[in-house]
Order: structure tokens, then sequence, then C-alpha cells
């Protein structure tokens, strides 16, 4: 009997192997068409996981949902669960369903643009995976640093779906990082069940690898492993940490004692006193409320006061939803009374070891703003008993830029969340304190995912997750609660990623900071992520006319940024209403100059206020990031006129007094300035010849004798001048009287080359300055530096010009040819004879 009955089992466990050996041979991507596939990761998932899965050629609203098998999709049979595959990305990219599904059959069908029209279908399975029921280890070896002896390992009451047991050197984090898998165990029979243990030996003198302090055993499915047990090594002496404490970020608690996310930071606080009752202290870093309300800080009041009498001392930072856009005195009192913190930035020590807590000081959006006053607290405070051997802890909401999971614009260009408006000064602070390990939340980052550890440059720092919601690198939303355990030892930091939501390690999010901290240093000078400073704000003038157009200049602009024209003096409020603004994005960024024009400001004083992150919204002036302060002048009445009397006639220079006769209303006028000037205005390019004080009557001024004319100037113009603004309007006075002898009888004008012909056409004008008025006139074709070609005239020239064509057939289009002018009196056709110049050469090319 007993041997039929065991003969029956074995066939039994004989075929359920090779019955889940044909279910993993089983393909999941059957053929398809248009270039549309999905693939599950696994063909079964134990229940409670998340179901992964990837996707190919998506485009539109395409989605996928999860159903029983067979099932038939319709709006009368919903899926179980479902997602757009653009919340991943597309049109290729990788979802995942974290709802739990029963075990059974099911399948992910891939559909088009929000309808029913079936891509694929994929089949997986959902297993129920029993954990072992206990682990026991009796160590045989003496030696401290070995092991030797049985592991046992029970069996729980459903051994269901069991291929076997895995097990594991361990720590108090999980699995030891780099270490393989000491065995797999197969389940024991023992007559017609199986027997209560499945055994291990270790054999003698087995070494205990660095950092083993547990042996860890899963129960081993086709969907992966269960969760595990644990049992201590005996008679391993584990060190206890100087001091510990944990890290959460991103409550968003509101005002419904039954939302998710007050929820999940009930189970966390509890998860966090059950596994560290001696912790030295819990530091929150910021979003401790999803919108500021008091109502919402009641609610966090109230969950803290259920476990007052276990939680350590409790340290709070405000994030950018618990300050934004509102009232700033009145956040800051709810912050003070429901946290009991007495500033939004302070410090404090705990055995020996600094903690220091920044906070924002101004309500925007999405950024966090810290003063200068802070900045210089801060380096000071890193300052105070500084030891490179020993760390020292920040806690700040937003990461730095291209720093921590979630603040990297290299990959995140559309949703990236750094934000420190003074994120160059704080690294700059940091360099100098290598020390330091920085904790931020903001971005909902899951643990484990890229750079949730930073050591790169400035100082070792880590992305803490949140208890809220999670992201992740695919840049979708998940359900989920993390935050960290953190063990400080003389040469070591231990930072542990816990997930609160299932009451596990994260394998993937421990890490080891070894001290003292090896952080490479960068030559500021050097640094391509120094890109964002403290904004600035600055006029281009500090005085305009009415009708000027007003410049600023400003620096370190973000998204939503923007300046605005309001009186002087203005305090930003829900009133406050601007007489001009523009978005910074909308001129340039992060460094620009905006320009208003046609304002037509009437005299007066005015603010030009840089707003932050604030979508033209004026609701209080914590969003100034800073003012710059200008006047519009009254209109400058231009001179009645000026007079000059030439005392120096040598050619080409001038000498004597010049009178201006000053305006009719003086009020604003400071002084007088003369200018050398032509039809056209003012002489571009030259300096005031002088300037000349009011003095209540006619203003003059003597030009030295011999003072050289400039080229093209044909008078003296005189502007009235006051604050820094000159009349839109001047006296003028010709010099056209001078004599100017010119260097050369002949000028050559209008010298162009055709560019509607293929070949080289060139025309020039000759016009006589003075004496004789016959020339010739030579054209020299050159190829680079070689003449090919020349075409000469000789002509009398007419007083008004003459003009003068020469065309050369060759391919301008081939590049290389210039054309050289020369208007000479004697010549010979290797212009071996040129006889004089009489005008300045021309090249034309």
């Amino acid at each position: 009997m007993l041997k039929s009955a065991y003969k029956s089992l074995s066939m039994v466990l004989c075929f359920t192997i090779a019955f889940m050996a044909i279910i993993q041979a089983v393909p999941t991507q059957p053929a398809r068409a248009a270039g549309q596939t999905v693939t599950m990761d696994k063909p079964a998932f134990v229940q409670g996981q998340p179901i992964t899965l990837s996707f190919t050629g998506a485009s539109l609203k395409d989605w996928i949902g999860l159903y029983p098998k067979g099932a038939v999709p319709q709006g009368s049979n919903p899926s179980l669960t479902w997602d757009h595959t653009s919340a991943a990305s597309q049109p290729d990219g990788k979802l995942t369903f974290t709802k739990a599904l029963v075990p059974g059959e099911y399948e992910a069908l891939y559909m088009q643009n929000d309808g029913y029209n079936i891509f694929q279908r994929v089949p997986f399975s959902v297993i129920k995976l029993s954990a072992p029921g206990s682990i026991t280890f009796v160590d045989t070896d003496s030696d401290p640093n070995e092991v030797a002896g049985d592991v046992k390992i029970k069996n729980p009451a459903d051994t269901s779906n069991i291929l076997n047991y895995m097990l594991y050197w361990g720590n108090d984090v999980g699995k030891l990082s780099g270490q393989p898998a000491i065995a797999t165990v197969p389940l024991t029979v023992s007559g017609v069940t199986y027997a209560t243990y499945a055994t291990y030996t270790f054999p003698a003198n087995t070494p205990i690898p660095n950092g083993a302090t547990k042996l860890l055993a899963y129960s081993n499915s086709i969907a992966g492993l269960s969760t595990g047990v644990e049992t201590a090594i005996p008679g391993l002496s584990v060190k206890k940490p100087a001091v510990s404490f944990e890290v959460i970020t991103d409550m968003h608690i509101t005002s419904n004692k039954s939302h998710v996310h007050n929820k999940n930071i009930e189970d966390a606080l509890k998860d966090m006193i059950a596994l560290n009752p001696d912790s030295d202290g819990l530091m929150i870093t910021g979003d401790n409320t999803e919108g500021g309300g008091e109502a919402e800080y009641a609610e966090l009041g109230r969950i803290f006061n259920l476990f007052k009498n276990d939680l350590p001392p409790t340290y709070f930072i405000q994030g950018n939803h618990d300050v934004r856009w509102g009232d700033w005195t009145k956040f800051s009192e709810l912050f003070t009374k429901y946290t009991n913190m007495k500033s939004n930035y302070y410090d404090v020590w705990i055995k020996g070891y600094h903690f220091i807590f920044l906070g924002t000081e101004k309500g925007l959006k999405d950024y966090s703003y810290l003063s200068e006053t802070q900045l210089k607290w801060l380096d000071a405070k890193l300052s105070e008993n500084e030891s490179k051997d020993k760390p020292v802890f920040i806690f700040h909401h937003q990461p730095l830029k291209n720093t921590v999971a979630g603040a990297n614009d290299g990959y995140l260009k559309a949703n990236y969340w750094y934000g420190v408006r003074q994120d160059t000064e704080l690294k700059k602070i940091l360099t100098k304190h290598p020390q330091s390990i920085m904790f931020s939340g903001h971005t909902h980052w899951e643990l484990g995912a890229k750079d949730t550890m930073y050591n790169a440059k400035y100082a070792t720092m880590f992305n803490a997750g949140a208890t809220s919601y999670l992201w992740t690198d695919a840049n979708t939303s998940k359900d989920g609660s993390q935050g960290y355990f953190v063990e400080v030892y003389d040469d070591k930091v231990l930072v542990k990623g816990r997930d609160f939501r299932n009451d596990g390690w994260i394998g993937n999010a421990q890490f080891e900071v070894k001290l003292p901290a090896q952080i490479p240093v960068i030559d500021p000078a050097n640094d391509p992520d120094l890109t964002l400073s403290n904004p600035t704000i600055k006029m281009v003038k500090g005085t305009y006319a009415p009708a000027d157009a007003v410049q600023v200049a400003y620096t370190s602009s973000v998204r939503e940024d923007w300046i605005g024209i309001f009186p002087t003096g203005t305090v930003l409020n829900k009133s406050a209403k601007a007489i001009a603004k523009q978005k910074t994005n909308s001129v340039k960024q992060p460094d620009g100059t905006m320009t208003f024009a046609g304002l037509n400001l009437a005299p007066g004083k005015y603010d030009a206020i840089y707003v932050g992150e604030a979508e033209y919204r004026t609701d209080n002036d914590n969003l100034e990031l800073g003012r710059a302060t200008f006047e519009v002048a009254e209109r400058l009445e231009a001179p009645q006129a000026i007079a000059f009397t030439d005392t120096d006639k040598k050619a080409g220079k001038i000498g004597g007094d010049v009178t201006v006769t000053q305006a009719t209303y003086e009020a604003n006028i400071e002084q007088y300035v003369l200018y050398w000037g032509n039809d056209s205005g003012k002489l571009a390019g030259q300096a005031p010849i002088a300037t000349i004080a009011k003095t209540g009557g006619a203003v003059s001024y003597t030009i030295p004798s011999g003072t050289k004319i400039p080229a093209s100037a044909t008078k003296l113009l005189a502007y009235s001048a006051g604050k820094g603004i000159e009349s839109a309007t001047y006296a003028e006075v010709a010099i056209a009287d001078t004599i100017v002898e010119p260097k050369h009888p002949f000028v050559v004008t209008n010298a162009a080359l055709a560019t509607n012909t293929a070949m080289v056409d060139a025309t020039v004008t000759v016009k006589p300055n003075a004496g004789p008025n016959k020339a010739i006139v030579v054209f020299q074709l050159m190829k680079g530096n070689t003449p090919i070609s020349i075409a000469s005239y000789e002509a009398q020239v007419s007083a008004e010009g003459s003009t003068f064509n020469a065309k050369f057939n060759v391919n301008r289009n081939k590049g290389g040819y210039r054309v050289h002018v020369l208007v000479v009196s004697d010549f010979s056709a290797d212009l071996t004879n040129a006889g004089t110049l009489l005008a300045e050469p021309v090249t034309l090319k």
C-alpha cells in the first residue's frame, strides 16, 4: 500500500513538473499583423506582484487591458484593469499593472485607439505561492566566522506551485548584495506527503560572507520567488549603529482621513515603529500636505498624535505643495502650529551628528528659494565642528539640477523636477563640504530607479521616494509608499530603501556610503551643470523718455516666470495690476533682455518686477524674485538754435566758437551735448564733441583749432540732456563751407558686380573731386592672386560722374575671381607704367 501510494505520488509530481515545463515552453508572442505586439515579462505572476509587459507599434490612444482568459472585450464586459500605451511611451514601451488579481488564467489584450479592435491577445496566469513556514539553523562550527550544520526550511500548509526553495545569505535589508544563492533546496517527500522540513547541510568550515547576518529562504515557482523567511546566524556579533533615523517625504496628506495618502502614512509610521523602536529621529522632507490648508494640517496632527508615544523626535520642512501661491504668512503659521517647528530652516545635533534642514522662503509653484542669508547660514553650519570623516545630514525638499532620480533634464526634457532657484550657489557650498549627505523628495521617483543615489560631484545625495504615490523612469505614476532607514557607523552610512506598502526591503535600493566620502572635485569654471543661479533683474537704462521702449535685463529664469511694469512701490497682491507684462520664455531663457515698446508712460517712477512661476498671478508679494526702479522723465525740448564761426580754414580741419541758444523750457534740462552730424542725424560711431553745462542763457563751447573733421560730417548738432536721456530733436548748423581738399582728383562710386549673369560683369561710376576731368579706368580680372585679363577705358569724366563697364567671359559661379579697378593718368598693358593713381583703388569680389 505504501509503495503503491508512493508510486502514485511520484507520478503526480512528474506530471506536475512536466505540465509546468509545457507552460514555460508555450510562446507568449503569437503571430500578429500590422507590427503591434505585446509580450508578457513572465508567463506567470505571483498573486500580489505587479504584472509587467512590453508593447510595440502603438499610436493615438491604443490601450492594453487585462481580462479573464477567453473574454470578449466590450463596454458591457470591462477589463479588470487597463492603461493607455501613451502612459508609458510610444510607439514602444512598457506598462506595469499593480492591481492584485486572484489566481487564475488571464489574457492581456492590446487594442486600437480607445476601441475594441484587437491587435493581439497574450495569455498569462496568476498563481498563489506560499512562503516557507519558517527557517531554523543550528551552527555546529565553533569558529565565529564560519558555519556548519543543518538548515531546516519548514513547508507551508499549501505547497502547490512550489518547485523548490532558494537559500540565500542576508542582512537586515534582504539578500546580501553580490552573493549568489547558497543552494536550491528540493521539497522532501516522506511517505504519501511532503515531509515537515526540507533540509540543507552546510559543509564544515563554510565561511560567512562579509556583511551577512542572516539566512533567508524563499519558495520558488515558475512565476518567481515568494516573500522570504529569515533566521539570524547564531553566535554572530552584530555591531549597532552610532545613530539611526528614518527619512520620508511627500506625504501629501489631505483633509479626508480615508484618503490613500493618509492611510499610507499611517502604515509607514507603524512599520517604522515596529522595525526601529530605538530610532533617533524621523526626518520629513516636505510636501507634508496636498495644499497647505488648515484642514489638511489638522489631519496631519491627528495622524501623528496616534503614534506620539512611540515615534522618535520628528522634524519637518516645507515643500512646494505646502506653500505654493497662497498667503505666505498664513502658510508659515500653520506649519509652525501643527509641526512645532520654530523656523522654516534650522539645525539639530543628535548623538554628536549634525542634521541641517533647509526650507524655501517663497511660495513658488515648484521651486524653492533660498535667501543669501540662509545660504551663508548653511555654509557656517557646515563648518561648525566639521570633520571630513564625519557625515553631516542635510534635508531639502527639491533636488538639485542633474543629480538624483527625476532631476535630470538630459533624459526628461518635458518633465523634470529639479528645483532650487539658487542651484549653483548651493552646489558651490556643498563642494566645500563633501562629507555632506543630502536627502530630497519632490520627484516621487521610486527607490532603486536610475540615480536614486548620486555622488558624481558636490556631495552624496539621495532621492527619498514618497509615501503618497510614486513615479517611474518611464515617466508614469504608480501606487506605492517608500522611504529610508538610515544607520550611521564609524566607517560607513547604510541607507536602506523600504517598501511600506508591501512591508519589505527594496533589493536595488540598499546603499553604503563609505567614510570619508570620495567625491570628485570639479572646477566650477568647467562644470556644465552650474547653469541655474539666483535670479536677478536690472534696467538697461535708469531713465526713459515717454516714447522710449523700456528694456529690462534678467538672469536665471525658468518656466512660467514673468516680468511686469508697475507703478513704483506696488506690493504684489490680489488687486495688483501690471501696466504691461511678458513671460520670460516668450523672450529667452534662462537669461535675456525684455523690451516693452509703445507704453508711452507718463512722467514718473516705475518698477519692473520679476515674478516667479506664477502664470501672470500676483497673489502675494512672496512671488517676487526682484525688482528694478526706473524713471520716465518729461519730454526734453531741443535747443532753440546753434551758431558756429569757423576760424580754422585748413583743409579737413575745424576750429572756433559754438553758441547754443537754450530751450525755452529748461526745467528738466541739465546740460547740452554737441555732436558731429549730417543729413541723417548724429554721425554713427562718433563720441560727443562736448557736454556743455546749462547756464541760464546762451551757452558756448570753443572747438580747438585744428580739430579734424570726421569723414561724412557736414553739420554740428546740439541736443538737450537730463537724467540720462536726450531730447528727441536737435538744433543744427552746417559746416559745409569748410574747405576739405580731396586726397585724389577722382572718386570711384557705385562699384558693383552684376548678379544676374554667369560671367563676371563689373560696373563702376567715376566722379571728379577737383582738378582734371580726363582719366584712364582699368579693370583687372584676378584669379586668386594672378591677373588673367584686363579691360581699360580712356575718357573725359563728366561733372556728374561717368559709368564704365567690363565683362569677362569666365564662369563667375566657379568662384575665386576678383576685379581690381584703377583710375590712373597713364597706362600700359602689363601695368609696368601705370602712371599716377587718380582715385583710391577698388576691389570687387
